[in-house]
């Protein structure tokens, strides 16, 4: 029977765990190393807090100008953009002139969260830039800004996609049953280990005990529940209203159940319910 072995490190502000069976350790660690490895060159092209990244050379753009991205790049916005059109742009990967609007807003965050903050010039000038920018993905892989205001954010996504390429990593070694976490936000599984239907996951409170099996699928979670006022609906500018408890999404990929998660808590009830009725890969509660 195989062990299961455990390795964790820390990328993009984020605790990352893989828990792998196999039978030789060293074996497993040095693919965990390699996997670490891809996971900080991701961060270096998708974060928008590394000054050389792909993303932070997008949002320096002015009218007119173009730059060329890499290949995960490109995948990971071409992930971002589907589901954005998929979810009617309930997550917007460019929606990062208005995530910065209300990190820098702390005070009014809680009293506008779900409501319309009219008594704020700055919101009103914020959402009109991101309205109106356009950032243009060529088939190419230059992307161009054709009109100023809209910025790239893949936090919503990149995480997820990270995941999904250290997954690969993990399989060119050969560990097909492997369990991979970004935080508790987001997990990917990979075949179970021998003998079990799926990885247990814990949901919600622990002591009430509700678990899930996961098998070759994503998990991921967001809300505001525990952090609140923090999303924003890139349809309104607004801050998402409160809600209780956290949304959680099963998808196929982790980049899809990651960026799904967050479309999910600005979308009402029966926005949820159609897309769901429409692409009945996903599941969500």
């Amino acid at each position: 029977m195989s062990e299961i072995f455990r390795f964790s490190g820390v990328a993009m502000a984020t605790r990352w765990q893989i828990r792998l069976c196999g039978d030789d350790e060293a074996e497993a660690a040095r693919a965990a190393d390699e996997a670490f490895a891809r996971l900080a060159e991701l961060e270096n092209l998708l974060s928008r807090f590394v000054a050389s990244s792909d993303v932070s050379r997008v949002n320096a753009l002015r009218r007119g100008e173009k730059c060329r991205l890499r290949a995960e790049t490109r995948d990971c916005l071409a992930v971002a953009q589907r589901i954005a059109r998929e979810t009617g742009r309930a997550f917007d990967p460019t929606a990062g002139t208005l995530v910065d609007f209300w990190k820098s807003r702390a005070r009014e965050r809680a009293a506008c969260a779900g409501g319309f903050c009219e008594e704020m010039p700055a919101w009103r000038e914020a959402f009109e830039n991101f309205r109106f920018g356009t950032l243009a993905l060529r088939e190419d892989g230059e992307i161009e800004c054709v009109e100023p205001g809209a910025k790239l954010d893949l936090g919503g996504v990149g995480k997820g996609f990270a995941l999904d390429a250290l997954a690969e990593t993990l399989r060119l070694w050969g560990f097909s049953r492997a369990l991979l976490a970004a935080g508790g936000s987001t997990i990917l599984a990979l075949d179970a280990p021998e003998g079990a239907e799926g990885w247990k996951i814990g949901l919600g409170d622990a002591r009430a005990g509700e678990t899930l099996a996961l098998a070759n699928a994503a998990l991921s979670s967001s809300g505001t529940q525990f952090q609140p006022a923090h999303l924003v609906d890139p349809r309104t500018g607004l801050l998402a209203a409160p809600r209780r408890g956290n949304v959680r999404v099963v998808a196929p990929t982790a980049a899809e159940a990651d960026a799904l998660s967050t479309a999910f808590c600005v979308m009402s009830d029966a926005e949820r319910a159609a897309f769901l009725a429409a692409h009945p890969e996903i599941a969500s509660k």
